[in-house]
């Protein structure tokens, strides 16, 4: 059995994939979905789980995150527009919007269709109307892309490969434009940071703070860039907190020969 698979995947990869999709799609309508209330770092919430993935990441409670407290004293703060870019099912984005308060906005990009869609539930159940959930995927340039609308989705580079479809591209200089200049801009989507900064020039003039989760120069590899590429996006004006484990604390990043090639997450603060 297991010849005869890898053989299909050799010879037949598209029907592979179709024949993937389809257990995908049975496999999703048969999950028995059920709304769940737990505290996320401080903040009551009722989510909708309506996926494994979903309720292996929401249906606990959840410590407040560290990254949250360090930009709740730069930038997150009552009135402040925030772009949550890679926002999942929008459990980060309305952590974000109780800090923001009722004055802020938040705009949630997310790329996965699935994903979109419980988010802006999740935000309708929790009376979050500052929350605006836009499916789209933040990239270099806009357009079309295609997207892995996975549970936990990617940019595909193989028009052909497991749930890929054709998003739209937004960049972040165009929500901006949109929008408003942001004061705080939470990033994670999965290896494609170092593209969707190429797209934010304008936006990084403005000195807003930054959160980024980097994947890892394994992961990012796949679109040509590597982790210490982030640095050449923060000159000097800024400084930079990083951790590589969310158990422990944020610290200085003092230059590219600290850059860990593995995941980790970044604080970007302007100065002066």
């Amino acid at each position: 059995m297991q010849d005869l698979k890898r053989r299909a995947m050799q010879r037949l990869p598209s029907v592979y994939n179709r024949l993937r999709e389809l257990k995908f799609s049975v496999k999703s309508k048969l999950f028995a979905a059920t709304t769940v209330e737990h505290v996320y770092g401080g903040h009551r919430f009722k989510v909708h789980i309506a996926d494994e993935l979903a309720r292996g990441w929401y249906d606990r409670d959840w410590e407040r995150l560290g990254e949250i407290d360090l930009l709740s004293r730069h930038g997150l703060r009552a009135g402040a527009l925030v772009f949550d870019m890679g926002a999942h099912q929008n459990v980060v984005a309305m952590m974000l919007a109780r800090e923001a308060g009722p004055t802020g906005k938040i705009v949630a990009v997310e790329g996965a269709g699935h994903n979109c869609e419980i988010g802006a539930r999740n935000a309708a159940a929790n009376g979050l109307d500052n929350i605006v959930t836009l499916h789209a995927v933040v990239a270099e340039t806009e357009g079309d892309i295609f997207f892995s609308e996975s549970l936990n989705g990617s940019v595909s580079l193989d028009k052909g490969a497991f749930l890929t479809r054709p998003v739209r591209a937004v960049t972040i200089d165009g929500l901006a434009a949109q929008f408003g200049a942001p004061d705080v801009l939470f990033l994670d989507i999965e290896g494609h940071e170092i593209a969707a900064l190429r797209g934010a020039a304008k936006t990084l003039a403005t000195r807003a703070t930054w959160f980024i989760e980097m994947h890892g120069d394994d992961v990012l590899g796949k679109y040509g860039a590597k982790n210490a590429d982030v640095l050449d996006f923060f000159p000097p004006g800024f400084e930079l907190y990083y951790r590589v484990d969310e158990a422990l604390p944020f610290t200085r990043l003092a230059g590219k020969a600290d850059v860990p090639t593995s995941r980790f997450f970044l604080v970007v603060i302007p100065t002066g």
